[in-house]
């Protein structure tokens, strides 16, 4: 199914399922001019759509199955002050967050690109579920109807059809080429600004656990000078109990 009219497409969130095991499914929102709708796919779909995506790889990489665990171990390490079940939960929404908008940003370039490799291919089409309806064919013939004939109206290519009705004073006067590109831009910028926050996220659960070892050190350090005291004052009392025995 070539030359689908996609206006956009984005994997919004995502939700875990219990049947008929526990996992992960992700969301995908696919617009066109006529209609929207969303498809839930697992990260095993993803991965089954890129092998069958013919040579070349698509023009963004698929995100790895892998779970970001360095920073919450730090934290987890530092005495166990947080539970091991609220740790885990929040390391896993992150972990999917990340993936989520990397999964998000390997479909978008997909549709964005401008060779129409990747979207145009039947694996794509299958995955997004935009294949063309079959409409049944008549058994009979109907009878033919002369009619005057119509005035031809000149086609605009799908791409056109396929850019957001709305314009605004700064992609109006572009081409298709600078519209293209502003729009990969505007993009990768978004994508950007996720990672960043998501990296401020990181940096901040980072400091706080830098703060609470500094903090067990402190007590550490606390707990040995009491101890040491508590040591010194039984050897102080242990000598007075035997200067006493010795008075008797």
């Amino acid at each position: 199914m070539a030359g689908v009219p996609i206006q956009q497409i984005a994997v919004p969130s995502f939700e875990y399922k219990e049947h008929p095991s526990h996992h992960v499914v992700y969301a995908v929102q696919i617009t066109m001019p006529d209609r929207t709708w969303t498809v839930y796919r697992r990260y095993t779909d993803f991965c089954n759509l890129h092998e069958q995506i013919t040579p070349p790889i698509p023009p963004a990489p698929l995100p790895p199955k892998h779970r970001l665990k360095q920073t919450w171990r730090m934290i987890t390490g530092f005495g166990g002050l947080l539970a091991n079940t609220e740790v885990q939960q929040q390391e896993d929404k992150l972990d999917l967050e990340i993936r989520r908008a990397g999964l998000e940003k390997y479909l978008r370039a997909i549709v964005a690109s401008p060779s129409p490799h990747w979207r145009d291919s039947d694996a794509f089409m299958t995955f997004v579920d935009a294949q063309e309806p079959t409409w049944p064919q008549p058994s009979w013939n109907p009878p033919v109807t002369q009619r005057p004939p119509q005035p031809k109206i000149p086609l605009r290519p799908w791409r056109d059809a396929a850019e957001p009705a709305r314009e605004t004073n700064t992609t109006r006067p572009m081409t298709d080429a600078e519209l293209l590109r502003y729009q990969t831009n505007t993009l990768m910028n978004a994508q950007d600004e996720q990672a960043n926050a998501l990296s401020a996220i990181l940096r901040r659960q980072h400091d706080l656990g830098i703060h609470m070892q500094n903090e067990l050190d402190v007590h550490h350090e606390l707990l040995e000078d009491l101890h040491n005291d508590v040591q010194h004052t039984q050897g102080r009392m242990d000598a007075a109990d035997a200067r006493m025995n010795q008075m008797k």
